[in-house]
């Protein structure tokens, strides 16, 4: 596939200063390291694209490129929500280089999604097994997709649409979307299908679709987004409530087969079972009080100096406790650590 480039200028007064509030929002709030370039300028690489940040007379440029135009939607949906912390007017007013989508148009990776089965692959989760008609989501290899339902359960769906600053615009009012991110668990290009593994007990919308909905029903989707392969290491400490469990799996299956490690996850079932076979020694912790649990397991098990990476994934609190945990008691910095927050307790998702 084709690389694709495109870029925007942010209109400011002072770029450098502006470059600089976005380098640390970006780092100390997202805990993500950026380089730097021969030019002074800074970036980020994920999922093969680049994103390159470069305070220049004009405003903040913003150079993005990568192997996929369908992506490009989500990378420049991402960085107009930063723009709009700092200036919700400017975001709106961002135009791109070479864009080709239609305002108004369904955004490049949306599609419609088809339940044509369910199971059950442990206790705690729905397998729900959709149809894709359109074969070029399978050109991407993410992790996640966003799948949206009406926030008002029997409304038809009025989805988003492009705006012209390239970022998708989303239905308001009674017209609104529920939404969330869900891991693709298995990926079968010659059958057109997806393997969605989400939790079932969960509060939500998409967890009541994925549990409740009959064979047939439709879903809108946005993707596939998200790295599929850890960083490079040697040991492992991989956590996961049941929200991140899927994840977790997808990650495992792309460790070296020298790789040793823990992996703790909430599971009331076989999480062995469930798991990829690996030399990482494996942990289940039932969900009763699995936050308790599991935080008083994982710091008797710590390894400092031995772990080379460590990821949660998984309840909000859960996850501001281990990034504390990854970075102090083990002493990891960014790039070789990171804590997601999957859902945050108390909220049932977010409309978008």
């Amino acid at each position: 596939m084709n690389a694709v480039a495109t870029e925007t200028c942010v209109p400011t007064a002072d770029p450098a200063a502006m470059l600089n509030a976005f380098v640390s929002h970006i780092e100390n709030d997202h805990d993500v390291a950026l380089e730097t370039d021969e030019t002074g300028a800074r970036y980020i690489e994920n999922a093969g694209f680049r994103i390159t940040l470069a305070a220049t007379d004009a405003g903040l440029r913003i150079h993005l490129a990568g192997p996929n135009p369908k992506m490009m939607v989500f990378f420049k949906d991402a960085i107009a929500q930063h723009v709009a912390e700092f200036d919700e007017a400017i975001a709106k007013s961002l135009r791109w280089t070479g864009e080709t989508s239609v305002t108004g148009d369904l955004p490049d990776n949306f599609r419609i999604l088809t339940l044509k089965r369910k199971s059950s692959p442990m206790p705690g989760l729905v397998r729900a097994t959709v149809n894709v008609e359109d074969e070029t989501m399978f050109e991407t290899d993410g992790l996640h997709l966003r799948l949206m339902l009406p926030a008002n359960p029997g409304r038809e769906p009025i989805w988003p649409s492009m705006g012209a600053n390239g970022a998708p615009v989303w239905p308001q009012g009674d017209d609104r979307l529920h939404a969330r991110y869900i891991t693709i668990r298995h990926a079968r290009p010659d059958d057109r299908e997806l393997d969605l593994d989400v939790v079932s007990h969960g509060e939500g919308l998409i967890s009541g679709w994925a549990s409740g909905a009959e064979i047939g029903t439709e879903i809108g989707a946005m993707g596939p987004v998200g790295e599929t392969v850890l960083p490079e290491a040697m040991d492992y400490l991989l956590i996961a409530d049941q929200t991140g469990l899927p994840a977790v799996a997808r990650f495992l299956e792309t460790v070296s087969q020298d790789a040793t490690g823990q992996v703790i996850c909430e599971a009331d079932g076989d999480l062995r079972a469930y798991l990829p076979e690996t030399k990482l020694s494996v942990t289940a912790i039932p969900s009763v009080d699995f936050s308790r649990d599991m935080r008083a397991h994982v710091a008797q098990v710590l390894r400092p100096g031995k772990t080379g990476y460590a990821l949660f994934l998984g309840e909000f609190q859960d996850a501001q406790a281990l990034r504390k945990t990854f970075k102090g008691d083990l002493g990891l910095g960014k790039g070789q650590q990171i804590s997601a927050a999957y859902w945050r307790r108390g909220e049932a998702g977010f409309e978008a």
